[in-house]
């Protein structure tokens, strides 16, 4: 009996091993659900999914991505909400913030109890008093990225507009613009920095701001239709690299030699767009957003954890690539040396030696390579 007893005891032993091994193994996966706002197939947003499989993958983290059927914004609501309220809820959930919209999703994380948050556009003016910061009203709102989308559309200008005057004779610069949607407070906000750099000089003369939908074939037609209505134009400035693209395919239709003729510049550091500065078409593009998410990602693994994030909002850096510095950013952004990097490393709960948070992941990834 004694010996029954004891085998027993080792048995019980066994099981309470092996439970609390799977109670381990469960306890370290989280799931995080990201809402993409686009279709596959977009320059940026596909950068941003590849560099967050990445990172989620590193960081042992189930990640889930929803991408829309239908480019409609209204789509990110749709799909957040109905994942959130399925079966299978996740921990956490990253999203963009959009009019009308974002609030409904808070809303629905706070009510199923999921930790949200938001990456890549600020809040709406109109709502930032109906929602707040993270925190404040909703208690499972964590987060908040986005970049510095003012200064963006500031920098871009100044910069193309300082090379239409190294290649043009006369003192006055002809621009147009090409933003993103009416509804989008990323729009709205590059055009406030396009418009204080245009602003700062009485020759520089902005001809008109055009809304293409941050679409490449919106932004060829919109160009082409331009050259009808005006003679002149020196500098393009377009709120995205899609759109830099389809204006430049545009010129050259008309006859014109992007770079030369006329200065195009974009945003969002898209493949194509790069490639497109290496060839001398697209003067600049401003970028290094697309690693919101993978930051937002390093931050809820931590949270998940019981670590303190900060506080929020923070606004993320966009930086300016031009066919002088782009090989120092081609080595930390392609996505065969951005497998190499542990970002474990950049968390306080692989690393006990991390203090604090690094939210610009391109300044971490410059200062990387230099070591």
């Amino acid at each position: 009996l004694q010996t029954i007893n004891k085998g027993s005891a080792r048995f019980m032993k066994k099981i309470i091993i092996f439970l609390t091994f799977i109670s381990f193994l469960s306890a370290k996966e989280i799931n995080v659900t990201f809402i993409s706002p686009s279709l596959k197939g977009n320059l940026f947003w596909d950068r941003v999914i590849e560099s967050m499989k990445i990172t989620a993958k590193n960081l042992e983290i189930n990640l889930k991505i929803i991408e829309p059927t239908i480019n409609r914004q209204t789509e990110v609501e749709k799909l957040a909400i109905e994942n959130m309220n399925s079966k299978e809820k996740p921990n956490y959930i990253i999203f963009p913030y959009f009019d009308n919209s974002g609030k409904k999703i808070l809303e629905t994380a706070e009510k199923n109890k999921i930790y949200s948050f938001i990456i890549n556009t600020d809040i709406p003016d109109k709502e930032k008093s109906l929602v707040k910061t993270p925190g404040k009203i909703y208690k499972y709102w964590i987060g908040h990225l986005f970049p510095d989308d003012v200064s963006a559309g500031y920098t871009l200008s100044s910069y193309l507009l300082k090379k239409a005057k190294e290649v043009k004779k006369g003192n006055s610069i002809n621009i147009v613009a090409l933003s993103g949607a009416h509804i989008s407070n990323v729009s709205l906000d590059r055009n406030k920095g396009l418009l204080k750099s245009v602003g700062e000089n009485k020759t520089n003369n902005l001809l008109q701001i055009f809304y293409a939908m941050w679409e490449y074939d919106n932004a060829q037609y919109t160009i082409e239709k331009v050259f009808n209505r005006y003679n002149n134009i020196d500098v393009i400035w377009a709120a995205s690299d899609t759109m830099a693209l389809g204006a430049i395919e545009a010129i050259k239709k008309k006859k014109l030699i992007p770079g030369k003729n006329i200065i195009v510049g974009g945003m969002d550091w898209g493949n194509e767009g790069l490639m497109s500065i290496k060839n001398g078409e697209l003067a600049a593009s401003m970028g290094g957003h697309f690693l919101e998410g993978s930051s937002a990602l390093i931050l809820i693994k931590d949270h998940s954890k019981g670590f303190d994030i900060g506080k929020f909002p923070i606004k993320t850096t966009l930086y300016l690539i031009n066919k002088d510095n782009i090989d120092k950013y081609e080595k930390i952004i392609s996505l065969d040396e951005f497998k190499k990097i542990d970002f474990k490393e950049l968390s306080k709960f692989y690393n006990k030696n991390r203090d604090k948070y690094e939210y610009d992941l391109i300044k971490y990834l410059l200062f990387r390579v230099k070591r």
